[in-house]
């Protein structure tokens, strides 16, 4: 395994290809979590009258 954390333990200096590769894998994860995030609320608005109709039948039959 030749990844850079191995050659960032050797304690050498970070050469912009390590930052690059950084900076993208950081960019990535913060776009999908942001992303998944709208997306969950997207759900949530769609599916909040349905869950509205269910729990207020539940609660009539209850």
């Amino acid at each position: 395994m030749n990844s850079h954390h191995q050659i960032r333990l050797k304690g050498k200096g970070k050469t912009p290809l390590l930052i690059l590769n950084d900076f993208l894998f950081y960019f990535g994860l913060f776009f999908f979590s942001f992303f998944y995030s709208f997306f969950f609320l997207f759900n949530f608005f769609l599916f909040l009258p349905f869950f509205l109709f269910f729990f207020s039948s539940f609660f009539f039959f209850l």
